[in-house]
């Protein structure tokens, strides 16, 4: 199953989900129109339409790698918006085209921002508080025949938010999955996991309409404000009345005379105008520079936010994963015995040299050989891998004693080292 088309399915639900979850947002605006002068009433097939203003948007953050060509391409779509609803009266276009410039202005922030390029997605509880706000508003104004449009919309962004929900836990799966499964049956798992998801959000969505239009319901609503509206008038009744007890303070008469005259004004001193200009043309090229430098910050901003590429998913990494093998380069010793002289001296420490010394001439030796110059690192192999490969069957025995093991290493064993080190190697 190609995941591009699932993350593409999925963006799809979420512009929707976005899209019909801010439709009360255009409600109200409609509403605040209609009160101030002549409108059209929302037309629900043209915002149907333009629930595809946001999808196109996303194939033009994913496609359009140059600034200037993702900013023209946006505009292009704006201007065939508003090309398409030229036979609209005024204020109803100006609608229509301000949550298309919204949309627009999003989505540039969007690609400078994100790395997936994909659309955030509304919450419910942030969709159901639109709604709410939204109805009380156009209520107060006078507009309930709009009601059984915030319900049908309501209803569409919580069928919207479960189909994507799932969408992004099945691709989830997929991908915390994949680096300890041998085989995932995709293309299974989302057959099946979408016909049950099918059921369950169709199933109560049209609950959710039956239950919309039920007379019982709109009549324990009613009862539900009545109570709320008796039980706040109770606690205004009982709550204390507020008096001031302090008496207004009269005015004392101003006899004439009393106070002192002001001097007329008389031209202000040179050196005040010199001063106030200077200080004018400091504001105005401080203006200037900080400007200058929010330009130039802001094209550095968008220069490296414009050469991210598209990042589905970011795979994760283990970093307390390492290599345990022996490393034959030498290594910097930080103990200060170590450095002595009768440490290096050792027998232990003669062993390990020789080692050493032994693997990095026989990897030199098969670096000419083209067959083998891709393996001869030293660092490549484990001591017991060059024993097999040189037929040294001691080598890695007396090593490993001396490398690891915590028991006494005899002159026997580094003569027996210095024996084996001296064999001819057969390449």
């Amino acid at each position: 199953m190609n995941r591009k088309i699932i993350f593409g399915v999925r963006e799809f639900f979420v512009t929707q989900l976005n899209h019909w979850a801010l439709l009360p947002i255009a409600l109200l605006l409609f509403g605040v129109t209609q009160n101030i002068s002549e409108c059209e009433e929302p037309n629900m097939w043209i915002w149907l339409a333009m629930g595809f203003l946001p999808f196109a948007f996303y194939f033009l953050r994913v496609f359009m790698h140059r600034f200037f060509f993702l900013l023209g391409g946006h505009l292009v779509v704006l201007v065939l918006l508003a090309f398409l609803l030229s036979f609209m009266i005024s204020p109803a276009r100006m609608i229509y085209l301000f949550m298309g410039i919204c949309y627009t202005i999003y989505s540039v922030v969007l690609r400078l921002r994100k790395n997936d390029f994909l659309d955030a997605k509304v919450v419910m509880p942030l969709a159901v508080g639109i709604s709410a706000v939204s109805a009380f508003f156009l209520r107060y104004m006078g507009h309930s025949k709009w009601d059984s449009l915030l319900l049908l919309a309501l209803i569409a962004v919580f069928g919207l938010y479960f189909f994507t929900s799932y969408l992004e836990s099945y691709l989830h799966f997929l991908i915390v999955n994949e680096s300890s499964t041998g085989h995932i049956p995709e293309r299974e798992i989302l057959i099946s996991g979408s016909r049950l998801m099918g059921i369950f959000v169709l199933s109560s969505m049209a609950i959710l309409f039956l239950a919309s239009h039920l007379e019982w319901l709109e009549v324990i609503v009613s009862l539900l404000r009545e109570g709320i509206f008796v039980v706040l008038r109770l606690i205004l009744l009982f709550l204390p009345k507020w008096e001031s007890d302090t008496p207004p303070m009269e005015s004392a008469p101003i006899s004439e005379g009393a106070g002192m005259a002001l001097s007329e004004s008389g031209e202000p001193f040179f050196l005040w105008s010199v001063l106030e200009t200077l200080f004018i043309i400091a504001i105005l090229c401080g203006l200037v520079a900080l400007i200058i430098w929010l330009l130039i910050r802001l094209v550095r901003f968008i220069r490296e936010r414009m050469k991210w590429g598209r990042r589905i998913y970011t795979p994760q990494v283990w970093e307390s994963v390492y290599d345990v093998r022996e490393k034959c380069a030498l290594e910097k010793k930080k103990k200060e015995e170590e450095h002595s002289l009768f440490f290096r001296m050792s027998v232990r420490e003669r062993i390990r040299r020789l080692y050493r010394n032994h693997i990095k001439n026989v990897s030199g030796r098969l670096s000419r050989a083209p067959e083998h110059r891709e393996t001869s690192d030293p660092a490549l192999r484990t001591a017991r891998e060059w024993g097999t490969i040189l037929s040294e069957e001691e080598l890695a025995p007396l090593y490993e004693k001396a490398r690891y093991s915590s028991e006494n290493v005899t002159v026997e064993e580094l003569r027996r080292m210095k024996e084996v080190c001296r064999r001819k190697v057969i390449t």
